[in-house]
Order: structure tokens, then sequence, then C-alpha cells
């Protein structure tokens, strides 16, 4: 049995659609979830908190600004950040997180979340996403049974949207294709970036070197990103006490023995405002 079999057995994952409730700074969202993204989602982004890893990255800076959330999955970060920014722009390709991120958006009341059922793409074309090993691993990269998506380009949003101040990115390996193929003047209306990275599915040294040639500086880490958070926000999830107890023991084993999982990294790219 591997790791994630372990876990999802001991958290009881069925296949069943599980509600989490937890609160920013004293507000209470309530959200739906499929139940094999416990250990994703809830934990990396309510908990962990690893897109927020160096504090220049904590959704509070962004009060007021554009966050683009792309694989956004069922909208956890999006709500959090919309807490802060002016609009959300949230992006998800696959059409059951999609709904469900419908679903999360309405049930919390939250006007400034712009929903897009869109794939992003580098290059326009026919898209069309399959299934992953679980909710938060499909990808347009993957081959079999899938649903056509329409396709949307990082200089589409810039165009429609204006100026990013954040842009967060988790889509299962297709990050490459979008910035080796987005123009640098593009790029130059971000201000920063946030995401995975996943390494099987591209070349990681090129990414950086686009990066740096639109005038970003980069630093990377391998998951799993944990410290202890001093900032401005504070997000509490409500009970999942079984949930919190066995990431206790993981984490601390994992910091123990430096454990990280080399087929990830979670980037952080900003450029200095003028």
């Amino acid at each position: 049995m591997n790791f994630m079999k372990f876990v999802n057995k001991v958290l009881e994952v069925k296949g069943n659609l599980l509600k989490v409730s937890f609160s920013v700074n004293g507000k209470t969202f309530e959200t739906f979830i499929p139940d094999d993204e416990q250990w994703g989602a809830v934990k990396d982004i309510l908990i962990n908190r690893e897109y927020e890893y160096l504090p220049e990255f904590e959704l509070y800076n962004f009060k007021g600004g554009t966050v683009i959330d792309a694989g956004a999955h069922v909208g956890l970060f999006s709500l959090v950040a919309s807490n802060f920014a002016d609009k959300v722009i949230s992006i998800e390709a696959h059409p059951v997180n999609y709904k469900l991120l419908e679903i999360n958006i309405i049930k919390n009341n939250v006007k400034n979340v712009i929903p897009l059922n869109r794939a992003l793409v580098g290059v326009k074309r026919s898209v069309r996403i399959c299934e992953g090993n679980h909710s938060g691993g499909h990808s347009i990269l993957h081959s079999g049974e899938g649903y056509t998506v329409k396709p949307i380009t990082l200089e589409e949003i810039v165009k429609e949207y204006g100026k990013v101040d954040l842009l967060k990115i988790d889509i299962e390996g297709a990050e490459f294709e979008i910035f080796e193929n987005s123009d640098i003047e593009i790029l130059r209306r971000i201000d920063k970036i946030v995401g995975e990275i996943h390494l099987s599915l591209g070349d990681f040294k090129r990414l950086k070197e686009i990066l740096e040639e639109a005038k970003f500086s980069v630093k990377a880490f391998h998951p799993p990103l944990v410290r202890n958070y001093t900032g401005n926000v504070l997000i509490n999830v409500i009970g999942f006490r079984k949930f919190k107890l066995i990431r206790s023991i993981i984490y601390t084993l994992s910091r123990a023995l430096n454990l990280k999982d080399k087929s990830l990294l979670i980037l952080f790219a900003w450029r200095e405002r003028k």
C-alpha cells in the first residue's frame, strides 16, 4: 500500500462529498470538496498554507488587487483570497470541480470571485481535460476519458482583467507550456507568481530562465512547506480532529527525517514594484 492509499484509508475516503468549514479572521466559510482532497487542498491551502510560505506571498498583501487562481479545484484558495483581493479570477477546467466551485461561491455569498470553466493553455487549441487518479489530479496532459473544455491563454486573461497582482497556478504539469509560450510583456504585467511545478513534465531550469528574463526573482522549494505562521491572517479549519492529528504525526516525522517530495517544487517568483 502506497503512502496516499494509506492516508486515504485512515481518513476513510470513499469518493463522497465532504463538508469543510473554516474561518478567515473570524469570517466563516462552508464548502463542499471531494473527500479525496482532504490531504491535498485542505492541508496545503488551509493548514500548511504552502502558497503563502514566503511572507511576501501572504494573501493579506494583495488587498485591493487582482488574483488569478489557475487550477482552482473547488475554490478554497479563491475563497480565502476573496477576503483581500478586489477580484479573484478562478479558473477550473474539470466540469465536476467547476460545478462545486460555483456552489461554494454561491453558498458563501462571495461577490468578487469570477469563475471560469476554462483550461489555461500556452497555445490556443482544442483541449480535453482527462481524469487523474484523484479529483485534484485531472490534467490536459493525460490521455483517456475526459471532457472537451474551452481554452484560455494568459494573454487573454491579462487583456481582459488588467494587471495581475498574484498568479497562483496548479495545473498538473501544463505550467511549462504556459510560461514557454507567454510573451515577456504579458509576464511583466504580473507582479507575483506562486504554484506547483511538476518536475517530471518539463524543464524547470528553462522555466526559471524565462521568468528571470521577465525580471522576476525566483525561489523554489520541495514540499512539504511548513512554518510557524505569524502573519496577519488567521485561518482555522473547524473540526477535522483526526485529520489534524494524522497530519501532525506525519509532519513531525517528515521534519525529523528531512523528507521532501522531490517530484514537486513550490515556485515563488516576484518583481519589485516600481
